[in-house]
């Protein structure tokens, strides 16, 4: 099926969209899709973010919450055969 040309109204305001940005940053953070987020990762696997409310933000999680592992941020000394 062969696509339909863009009608001019259309094409008017594509073209106006972009004139009212101006900055090609600005329009690439208002895009939805992924966000870059601080996080933590469990040697378990588990992948969470932390609480904000009430806590220092600088200061880690002392446990993993899914396997309550204490040493959640340290990798494993070996592994198992």
């Amino acid at each position: 099926m062969a696509k339909k040309p863009k009608s001019e109204a259309t094409a008017q305001r594509d073209t106006s969209l972009g004139d009212k940005s101006g900055d090609k940053s600005l329009e690439d953070k208002s895009k939805i899709g992924y966000v870059l987020l601080m996080g933590c990762r469990c040697r378990c696997g588990h992948e969470w973010l932390p609480r904000e409310s009430g806590q220092d933000p600088k200061e880690k999680p002392r446990v993993c919450p899914k396997c309550k592992s204490a040493n959640w941020d340290r990798p494993k000394k070996w592994e198992r055969s």
